[in-house]
């Protein structure tokens, strides 16, 4: 049951989040915004993953 809020969440982060991702990606290039990307979600899966750990 929390799949679906958690989905709701992603969606509106996703819309949200799209315009400044863009126009930094103008400003910066497209390479150094996704290695940002990519370096955001290991940290944040590497995070998700301890805590589930800890959890258990």
């Amino acid at each position: 049951m929390a799949v679906r809020p958690t989905m709701m969440v992603s969606g509106v982060l996703w819309m949200l989040m799209a315009r400044p991702w863009g126009t930094a990606s103008h400003r910066l290039g497209r390479r150094p915004v996704l290695l940002t990307g990519l370096a955001g979600f290991a940290c944040a899966y590497l995070l998700f993953s301890d805590l589930v750990h800890l959890a258990l």
